[in-house]
């Protein structure tokens, strides 16, 4: 109870979860925007393109993740994510939109790990395993409403051009969040 009256706890809690929603609304998604521009197969290789990029972005953190201010990277991290949306919703060259699907990459991985990374040198040690179990549940309650979401957006709209900018938008207040409300005792 304490940690969800915490806004130590929420500075972390909060926005990734929100990165969260829209990265995963993207991903399932990302197909289906990407088909009617790409064609099916470059789309697929493009989800692939991805996948490449989120495993040698979470190679990269590992390396240096010791080094790093970690509210600062993940800030960075998912503004790279909103800057890679917003270059999928303004182009139609198929190289341009492998390009930002394989920047949106660079940080999938490690937006799964962040949270962890943040929680582990910010609270103490004895608390660990509960902050992390919960941010996680609030992530998944979230991050569960994403896909739908966009589909929703998506058939209002007729377009995926609003609901990719929604994820946007929900990245951009993240990146702030995550950045701007660093507890003072850090």
């Amino acid at each position: 109870r304490r940690a969800l009256r915490s806004a130590a706890f929420w500075s972390v809690a909060a926005p990734f979860a929100m990165a969260l929603t829209a990265q995963v609304g993207f991903l399932v998604h990302q197909i289906a925007a990407l088909e009617p521009v790409m064609g099916r197969t470059q789309a697929a290789l493009s989800v692939a393109a991805l996948t490449v990029c989120a495993i040698l972005g979470r190679f990269g953190l590992g390396g240096f993740a010791k080094h790093l201010d970690m509210r600062r990277f993940a800030a960075w991290a998912i503004a790279s994510q909103a800057l890679a949306l917003i270059a999928l919703t303004v182009t139609t060259n198929s190289a341009a939109l492998m390009v930002a699907c394989m920047v949106f990459g660079l940080s999938a991985g490690n937006l799964l790990s962040l949270p962890t990374l943040v929680i582990q040198r910010e609270f103490e040690a004895a608390s660990f395993g509960m902050l992390v179990g919960l941010s996680w549940a609030i992530s998944q309650f979230t991050y569960a409403c994403g896909p739908g979401a966009m589909g929703v957006i998506r058939d209002m709209t007729g377009a995926y051009t609003a609901p990719i900018l929604l994820c946007a938008v929900l990245d951009v207040a993240a990146a702030g969040t995550i950045l701007l409300s660093r507890p003072r005792s850090t």
